[in-house]
Parts: C-alpha cells; structure tokens; sequence
C-alpha cells in the first residue's frame, strides 16, 4: 500500500507532542503570573488608604478632586434635613474633568463661565433606595449662574418661590442663589424625597449672607404680553453671532402667536449702531432677506430669516430687536413696545 512510511508518522506525532506540552507549560506560566499580580497590592489603593494622592495628603480636611487638587470635604450634610443622609463623599470636578460627570451638557456649561462643581449623594433614612444627587455649580457671578438655568430650563417647570429664580419638576428642582446655579435630582419622583430637596435648598439659600435679588435688566422688558418665566441669558455667541454677549430675551404672546424679544446694551450709541449694522450683515450673509415694511420706526430693519421675521434697531446704548415673528406686522408692533420701554432707561 503505498503512502506515507510509518517512522514519518511517529516522528510526526513526537513533534506535536512536544509543542502541546510547550504550549501547555506556556499557558501554566501566564496563569501563576497573572495569580501574582492579581494578589499584590494596588499601590494606588494602598495610597488612599494612607490619606495621600496625586501628591495630596487629604486626610481630615481635604480629600482628592478629579483635577488633581483638594477640595473641601464637609459636603452638604450640614443643610440636608434630618430625613436625609449622605451615601457617599462629596465629589468636585473642574473645567476639564466637567464632561466625566455631566458628558453631553459640558460645554454648555464652560460657555457660561463655569468654574467648579460639587456634588454629593443623598437617601431617605426610611428607605435608601429612594435617592437624590446635589449638584452646586460655581458660575463665577450670578450672571452666568442665570444663563445657565435660563437655557436648561425645562418644559414641564412648576414655579418655586424661595428665590426669584427656581422652579420644580416632578423629580428635581432647580435654582440660582449668587453665583450658584444648583439641581438637586432624585432618582424617581417621590414626593417625601422631593419635599426633603425643597427643605435643602432653603437651608442652603439661608446660608448666604444676602437674599438673592433680580438681575436688573430683566426689567427692560414690558409686561404686556410677556409670557412668565420666559426670560433667557446668553453669556457669548448669542444666536450664531459671535460678538453677541451677554444677550436677553424673553418670549412674549403676541396675537394669540409666541415671538422673541431680545436686548444687550453697549458702551455707547456709537458701539450699538456698528453692532446693529453687523448683526444685520451677519443675517443676511446667511440666508435673510431685507424685507421693505412701511413702520412708525424709520430706523428699524426688518429681515426674513429661517426662524421667521426678524427685526432689529439701536435705542441709545441699547441693540434691540424681535425674532420668529410670524408677520412683519408683528414683528412691527413689539419692536415699538421694545422702543417705548427702553426709552425710559439712560
């Protein structure tokens, strides 16, 4: 019969039964070194347990921050209600570590002039799972705490009266004390837990050495038509703009129909008028086109953009305008609201 000689067959198998055991004894190797390493002690873990990290000895007083520095360990504990208790350590995150915790909303947030956050979990002492998380978030002035709630502001928001600035949703609640802007968020919406967030955060407020006060500005706008609660701040880049800052608006109703009001305020007429006139540009370089509208107001330039009509004009120091409005009439009718409002103001 012919084929392969029988002594090539044994040489054969004895060279794949020396590889089997090579391999074998391989595999034998890596498992008694992975044993080793994973039975020795993390030294990272051997450093907290020490008090010290990122070169940061923190017991006591501080405690490490995910930017590497310390920070203030005695969390929220002093104004949570007695039905609340912390179940875990406060965390702090800065502008670089800010998407690590809130990924999605960040830059929102650094627009605005963030600077640190702290926040820190708690439970219902009469039932663990029902919990909440406390996010403080330093704005750097009030301004920027405004414009963050102002742009965050949800839908579903009820009114709260502790502040000028705070409102309630079925399982969080919302507001800006100084240069704070907080959410206290609670994993489902309990009424205990929520009442328990509305107690902390008044104790929080009392803390402060003033009462929170309205922004000023905010009564450049007229209360005809001026839907509640509907005021907005945009620190930088208002509306794609970019050398729009500091921009408010309000939504007002206007013949059963929602439009945008908006006002900044200049240096001085010169500045508005240049500003006006590039806001103008900026509209129509993308897409607007002038729209030719007899009105009371000479001045006024009157623009159809995507998002509607959009009407523009300088009053003294003051750049002010409408947007989305559906008609040039309306949007006519509260630029001369606008007008007669910011007349009364230097």
């Amino acid at each position: 019969m012919g084929g392969v000689p029988k002594s090539q067959w044994t040489r054969a198998g004895t060279v794949e039964t020396v590889i089997g055991l090579v391999i074998l004894a391989i595999l034998v190797a890596v498992a008694v070194w992975v044993l080793a390493v994973q039975n020795k002690f993390n030294p990272a873990v051997k450093a907290l347990s020490q008090g010290q990290f990122y070169g940061q000895s923190w017991s006591g007083s501080e405690t490490p921050t995910r930017d590497g520095g310390a920070a203030d360990t005695k969390g929220f504990e002093q104004i949570a209600p007695d039905n609340l208790k912390p179940i875990g350590a406060v965390e702090q995150f800065g502008p670089d570590t800010l998407s690590d915790k809130i990924d999605g909303k960040a830059e929102l947030y650094l627009a605005c002039g963030f600077e640190s956050l702290r926040c820190q979990r708690f439970a219902l002492r009469t039932d663990p799972n029902k919990w909440m998380e406390w996010f403080e978030y330093d704005m750097g002035d009030q301004y920027n705490a405004f414009a963050v709630y102002s742009l965050q502001r949800r839908e579903s928001a009820v009114p709260l009266h502790f502040v000028p600035y705070a409102y309630r949703t079925k399982n969080a609640i919302f507001y800006v004390a100084g240069k704070s802007y907080i959410e206290a968020v609670a994993a489902e919406p309990d009424p205990t837990l929520i009442e328990a967030m509305i107690e902390m955060a008044k104790a929080h407020v009392a803390t402060f050495p003033e009462t929170p006060q309205e922004l000023p500005e905010l009564k450049w706008f007229p209360s005809e038509g001026l839907i509640p609660h509907s005021h907005t701040l945009q620190i930088t880049g208002a509306f794609g703009f970019e050398k729009f800052t500091r921009v408010f608006s309000a939504k007002y109703n206007v013949e059963g129909r929602e439009v945008r009001a908006f006002i900044t305020q200049c240096d001085d007429s010169a500045s508005a008028s240049n500003l006006a006139a590039e806001y103008c540009k900026f509209l129509l370089d993308n897409g607007g086109q002038p729209i030719s509208y007899a009105s009371p107001m000479p001045e006024l330039k009157i623009i159809k953009f995507y998002d509607g009509v959009t009407a523009v004009f300088v009053q003294g120091r003051f750049i002010a305008g409408v947007q989305g409005a559906e008609s040039a009439e309306i949007a006519v009718q509260l630029a001369a609201q606008l007008q007669r409002r910011l007349s009364n103001w230097p």
